[in-house]
């Protein structure tokens, strides 16, 4: 098994809590005020999350910080 970039397991571990909560892309989406495309593209390991995004995200999924901590070690 090869090695996990940050950018994937950020990616990974949104789509886990997003599921584990019955949210898709377009309910995070419009909960954290970014587009369904920005969702997808983060959880696939396409775009590295601001610090706002994370926020929003940890915030709409009550992980804790978790998020914005994982995207704070890549920037």
């Amino acid at each position: 098994m090869g090695d996990v970039s940050t950018l994937e397991f950020l990616g990974d571990e949104l789509r886990r809590a997003r599921r584990e909560r019955g949210l898709s892309q377009e309910e995070l989406a419009q909960r954290i005020n970014y587009s369904p495309s920005l969702v997808g593209m983060v959880e696939i390991g396409h775009r590295t999350p601001s610090q706002d995004f994370a926020g929003r995200v940890d915030a709409a999924l009550e992980s804790g910080g978790f998020i914005g901590e994982v995207a704070a070690s890549w920037t």
